[in-house]
């Protein structure tokens, strides 16, 4: 039995959800609200970084959106997620790897302050402070000075790694999934 943590506005969490959909994978869903039920302790013992997505199946938890892709794909093998092509899966797992060091620290941010400016908005300043500061908290980046020059530099560099590749057309997901770079 699959089942999924996960939440509508999770970046990562989409990833999850649409390889499922993929494969035609049925699982039980878990919605999280991220307003401080991913530090519940039944949660944390599945999650300890108290983040979504958390894939549980026949009761092992697996974490990281990039690692569940390839344990979906292992475990349930039709359809294939990756290219059949050895150096195209390289080139996939170099994209994924990117995408998780660059492009989903820069995501982050911006996700975690859209996603909740109505509810920190109507938090005191007081609160606003505690509830973005909590351990494992993506908005206490928020605040940051760095937080442009990060992003433009982390889409930058991976720009520069897309452009420099040898597998520019190679797929991000396998040889029947319409979306793959051109």
């Amino acid at each position: 039995m699959l089942e999924l943590y996960h939440s509508v506005n999770s970046v990562c969490a989409q990833k999850v959800r649409v390889a499922l959909a993929e494969k035609g994978l049925d699982y039980r869903e878990h919605l999280m609200t991220l307003r401080g039920d991913q530090f519940d302790d039944a949660y944390m013992k599945l999650n300890p970084n108290a983040v979504v997505p958390t894939l549980v199946h026949d009761g092992r938890p697996v974490i990281e959106s990039s690692v569940i892709l390839y344990y979906l794909d292992e475990v349930f093998p039709n359809p294939s997620l990756m290219p059949r092509d050895p150096h195209q899966r390289a080139a996939v797992r170099q994209y994924n790897k990117l995408i998780d060091e660059y492009v989903h620290n820069s995501c982050s941010i911006l996700t975690f302050a859209t996603a909740f400016r109505g509810w920190l908005s109507g938090l005191t300043a007081d609160e606003r402070t505690a509830a973005i500061r909590r351990p494992g908290r993506v908005g206490g980046r928020i605040a940051s000075n760095r937080s442009y020059d990060d992003i433009r530099t982390n889409h930058q560099e991976l720009g520069r790694q897309y452009r420099t590749s040898p597998e520019r057309r190679a797929k991000l997901v396998g040889d029947s999934l319409i979306a793959c770079i051109r």
